[in-house]
C-alpha cells in the first residue's frame, strides 16, 4: 500500500495535538504517540511529531527559566541595592520578587 504524503494543515495539526498533550495534559511521551496514531497518524510520523513536539516544549521551558533568573536577578539585587543605600525605605517586597522569581527559574532549570 501506497502512503499518502501528509499535507502542511496534517502536520500542524498533529503538532499542535501533541503540544497539547505534552504541556496541558502532561501526558508521556508514549502516550502522545499513541493518541497521535489513534487521531489518524502513522506510527513513524507519530514519532517524529512526539519527539519534535518534546524538543519544543524543553526549548521553551529552558527559554522561560533563563528569563525568570536574570530577571529574578535583578529585582532581587536592585532592591537590595536600594535598601543598602539608604534611601529611607526597605524594598523588601522587590528582594522578595526577585528572590522567588530567582528560585523558581532555577528549579525550572534543572
Amino acid at each position: 500500500m501506497e502512503k499518502k504524503p501528509l499535507i502542511q494543515n496534517e502536520i500542524d495539526y498533529y503538532h499542535e495535538e501533541a503540544i497539547r498533550m505534552i504541556v496541558k495534559e502532561e501526558k508521556l511521551p508514549s502516550q502522545v504517540k499513541r493518541g497521535l496514531i489513534q487521531l489518524g497518524a502513522e506510527e513513524g510520523v507519530a514519532a517524529e511529531i512526539t519527539n519534535s513536539a518534546l524538543d519544543l516544549v524543553q526549548q521553551a521551558k529552558k527559554k522561560k527559566a533563563t528569563k525568570d533568573i536574570i530577571f529574578g536577578s535583578l529585582w532581587c539585587i536592585g532592591g537590595t541595592v536600594l535598601t543598602l543605600a539608604d534611601v529611607g525605605y526597605i524594598f523588601w517586597g522587590a528582594i522578595l520578587f526577585g528572590g522567588i522569581q530567582l528560585i523558581n527559574g532555577i528549579v525550572s532549570r534543572v
